[in-house]
């Protein structure tokens, strides 16, 4: 309702100004009424016939006193009444002249004598007037806008800031899965802006703000809502990328005009988002700069204001929380910090669950199997998980959200929708499956790999097939073991392009293993301390490369991948062929297929060795 109020006031506000403007420029012609002496004429001169001037003067000057005629900016129209009364009285028009030394204008006094004249502007909608009024409404359209910026008037009517009282809060921490920790500090957040900055008889005082920080989609909006919500306070939202404008002193103007509203309100939360956005300082020392600081400069004034009484909390919240101010983050300004992580398991499923008693889902699926395998997703993918669950089974047509609805819901969050347009011919599929098998080989025999849940040689999102590994468990430490088995992985699809097609005949189908093999050398040698440099961090100065001996040792970790992927399928030959023959049978093999068949493998080199022996 507010928002349609907003957008009707801004509507009438345009809407006045333009009508203002086009009735004081037709208002030569709208202010005619039906009593006008002229009136007539308006009306006649577009039924009269056209004649020439000169023709148009000689009848003037043979008129006589009950005879009519109006100058109109533009034309002359003449009626010539006769003397009795009786009969039609013919109208003659005809475009001015304005030649001096033609002889009207020299006896232009003694026809107005003897004739009853009359001079109006130009009426009626003639292509000159659309035009002006054309024109007017490109400046309308243009300026108006900008007037509003600059005079402050375009946030009243809706700018970067929105206020949203205690009852039109929904959201409660309870409604907040899978972050407990965050809901306990919020919950003592909560506590201390109660009982208005009030702790017992120690006489400390309570924070001014908190700062979350963390990936998007982790739930730190949502978090200050609750927050708002549970201690019964009105919740005002400033979002700092849209403080930055053209004009000199909009910004700032913003901000006070956003704290006056919070104080007008008190108690108020004060959500700034994005607030990385307006806490960084810029080094170039030009225009734009300069109004950056003073947007800094204006929030922290402000902030400076703020005392337990005054009944205001800030909270901010960015991804990026190394680019604020150090200024703005400060004790006394922001005084605590609350990373905001991704959801682990056990807070997976947490979510997937809340979310999940919006559809109808079938009693007996498992959402902690399901969370065990998306390990990475935030809290907004795996709401939109769900979703998209509850979309495959009204496409389905069926009455319960099920296992098969899920499992292609969080295929397609990960990997993509399948791409149906995309045709493979005989020689791209085989190239992807021997590809794909060499992955699904290495991941199932290296000891520190994620197990395979599925390969596939059907096109998904832009890959034309792809292998699924998924970890056992949530990690947040990998060994260098672990990464070295990663990398080769990622290598074995190129070196079983190799093994099967020769050197000369590899594809563009490992450009993305590569990236991610280059960028988990380029980190193991530059920032983890895994290369022969030990214990030291290589930095990259901006613009530059890094120098010969380290591109060096990153080539060399990514060549020692690929000849380990190669010695691997070269053992594992009659398996990496029955898979890739597999997969262009089937397109898709599940983890304990490929396993399966692998490990029969295995026991046929085994039975083989022994019959030798």
């Amino acid at each position: 309702m507010k928002n349609w109020r907003k957008t009707a006031l801004r509507t009438g506000f345009y809407l006045a100004v333009s009508l203002s403007i086009a009735a004081a420029v037709y208002g030569s012609y709208a202010e005619k009424s039906a009593d006008d002496p002229n009136a007539w004429a308006i009306e006649a001169r577009s039924a009269a016939n056209v004649v020439p001037f000169s023709k148009m003067r000689d009848a003037l000057m043979a008129s006589g006193p009950e005879d009519r005629a109006v100058i109109f900016t533009d034309k002359i129209v003449f009626e010539d009444l006769p003397a009795d009364g009786v009969g039609p009285a013919p109208l003659l028009a005809a475009d001015l002249n304005y030649n001096a030394a033609d002889p009207f204008w020299s006896d232009i006094s003694r026809i107005e004598a003897s004739v009853t004249f009359g001079r109006v502007p130009q009426s009626g909608f003639s292509l000159s007037t659309a035009l002006d009024m054309l024109f007017i409404g490109i400046i309308l359209l243009v300026f108006i806008p900008l007037l509003l910026r600059m005079t402050g008037l375009k946030d009243k009517l809706g700018g970067p800031s929105r206020l949203m009282k205690a009852s039109e809060l929904t959201t409660t921490l309870d409604d907040v899965a899978g972050l407990d920790l965050a809901r306990d500090q919020f919950r003592e957040i909560v506590g201390l802006i109660k009982s208005n900055g009030k702790i017992g008889a120690i006489g400390a005082q309570p924070p001014k703000g908190v700062l979350l920080q963390g990936p998007p989609g982790t739930g730190k909006t949502l978090l200050a809502r609750a927050m708002a919500k549970e201690a019964g306070v009105s919740f005002l939202t400033l979002n700092a990328s849209r403080l930055h404008e053209m004009f000199v002193g909009v910004g700032p103007k913003r901000v006070e005009d956003a704290f006056e509203k919070a104080r007008k309100h008190a108690p108020c939360i004060i959500f700034i988002d994005e607030v990385d956005a307006v806490g960084t300082r810029g080094d170039s020392g030009g225009r734009a700069d300069q109004e950056r600081s003073n947007l800094i400069n204006t929030f922290l004034q402000l902030m400076d204001g703020l005392t337990p009484s005054s009944g205001i909390f800030i909270v901010g919240a960015t991804n990026r929380p190394d680019k604020i101010d150090p200024a703005f983050v400060r004790p006394g300004r922001i005084d605590r910090k609350l990373t905001i992580g991704l959801p682990d398991r056990k807070a997976r499923q947490e979510i997937l669950a809340l979310h999940a008693k919006k559809l109808p889902v079938d009693a007996s699926y498992d959402f902690g199997a399901l969370a065990g395998t998306t390990p990475g997703m935030s809290g907004a993918e795996l709401a939109t998980l769900v979703n998209e669950a509850g979309i495959a089974a009204g496409r389905d047509g069926a009455d319960l959200v099920g296992a098969e609805h899920f499992a292609h819901a969080r295929q397609k969050m990960m990997l993509g929708e399948t791409g149906s347009a995309t045709a493979l011919s005989d020689d791209e599929r085989a190239v992807t499956a021997w590809h794909e098998a060499g992955h699904a080989i290495a991941a199932t025999l290296l000891p520190h790999a994620d197990p395979v849940e599925h390969a596939t040689i059907l096109p998904h999102g832009g890959s034309l097939g792809h292998v699924l590994q998924v970890p056992e468990g949530d990690r947040h430490m990998m060994s260098r073991a672990s990464l070295m088995d990663r990398m080769i992985v990622l290598a074995a699809g190129r070196a079983a392009e190799m093994h099967r097609f020769g050197p000369d005949m590899v594809t563009n189908g490992a450009a993305s293993d590569i990236d991610a093999l280059t960028k988990i050398a380029t980190a193991m040698v530059t920032q983890w301390g895994m290369g022969r440099f030990g214990f030291l961090k290589v930095d990259q100065l901006p613009g530059t490369t890094y120098p010969d001996v380290v591109l060096e040792e990153i080539r060399s970790l990514s060549q020692d991948a690929l000849k380990a992927a190669s010695s691997l399928l070269e053992r594992e030959a009659d398996a990496l062929a029955a898979l890739s023959a597999a997969l262009m049978e089937r397109d898709m093999l599940s983890g304990a297929e490929i396993r399966t068949l692998v490990e029969a493998h295995a026991r046929a080199v085994e039975d083989d060795l022994e019959l030798v022996g």
